[in-house]
């Protein structure tokens, strides 16, 4: 998905089986803040620098990554919540 104009999800269908986190590589200065911080490991960086997302499924979409990242080139899509949060909603 680098290089597509990506919108700022922030929630996701996940039977679409895309991976829950995408880097634009045209915005990306390669500084390596999102493979450093991220707690699963789910970055690793590329031949030119650019992080991959290597372990899709390892990310839990805490976002830590999207919120440290200085140039805004992470997107994550956070699952929609269920239980009583989602009760409530539907409640209304």
């Amino acid at each position: 998905m680098p290089g597509e104009a990506l919108a700022n999800v922030r929630t996701c269908d996940p039977r679409t089986g895309r991976s829950p986190v995408a880097i634009d590589a045209t915005l990306c200065k390669a500084c390596g803040i999102c493979v450093g911080i991220c707690p699963r490991e789910v970055f690793a960086s590329g031949p030119d620098g650019v992080p991959d997302v290597v372990q899709p499924d390892a990310c839990t979409a805490c976002r830590i990554c999207e919120l440290h990242c200085p140039d805004f080139t992470i997107t994550v899509c956070v699952p929609p919540r269920g239980g009583a949060a989602r009760a409530e909603v539907d409640a209304d």
